[in-house]
């Protein structure tokens, strides 16, 4: 058991020096990192497990948004009020630390932000449920508040519904965020 500890100390060494030494450095994070702060997870075991009470076919596409999209709009107001009750954990804040490091997330919550990284460092690679869109692409997007989301709405540029700016099963990754991470990657150290 000693040995283990040890072991695992001396590879917590190197990676912190390695860490200090590199001026770009791209971090990748998941529902683990926010799960700490009581963000349910899609995937996990335990009861609160997202996909364990909900058919993501019905709350997280864009046939179950044509199909109901006031029960879509509640069930993501009901997530967005949740994260708007947490804080970031301690391992957001350690990321924080470092603002020179790029932050790639596939979280759609705001934690990173709130732990004090900057917007312009952080790629919420499934986009990011701080934010409603129009759900035809028109380009219109504004920031919502997470305590208080509005309920359905219209874009205010071409009438068509607004929804949470996420990334629904069946839909692609957005293209300025898959090339901000490809050109972070490409220059990280």
């Amino acid at each position: 058991m000693t040995q283990r500890i040890s072991d695992r100390e001396t590879a917590l060494d190197t990676a912190r020096s390695l860490l200090q030494s590199c001026q770009k450095v791209v971090c990748f994070s998941g529902a683990g990192l926010s799960a700490e702060s009581g963000i349910a997870t899609f995937r996990d075991t335990e009861t609160d497990a997202l996909w364990s009470q909900y058919d993501p076919t019905e709350l997280a596409s864009p046939e179950g948004f044509a199909a109901h999209p006031e029960r879509v709009i509640d069930w993501y107001n009901w997530r967005r009020r949740r994260i708007a009750q947490a804080h970031p954990n301690a391992a957001h804040r350690a990321l924080a630390q470092r603002p020179d490091i790029v932050q790639i997330t596939q979280n759609v919550d705001d934690l990173l932000e709130r732990a004090g990284c900057k917007q312009a460092s952080v790629i919420h690679l499934h986009g990011n449920i701080t934010h409603d869109r129009c759900h035809q692409r028109c380009g219109f997007q504004h920031k919502i508040d997470l305590a208080n989301p509005p309920g359905p709405g219209r874009c205010p540029m071409c009438d068509a519904p607004l929804r949470p700016a996420v990334v629904w099963f069946g839909e692609t990754l957005p293209q300025w965020a898959w090339q901000q991470a490809e050109k972070a990657c490409r220059e990280a150290e």
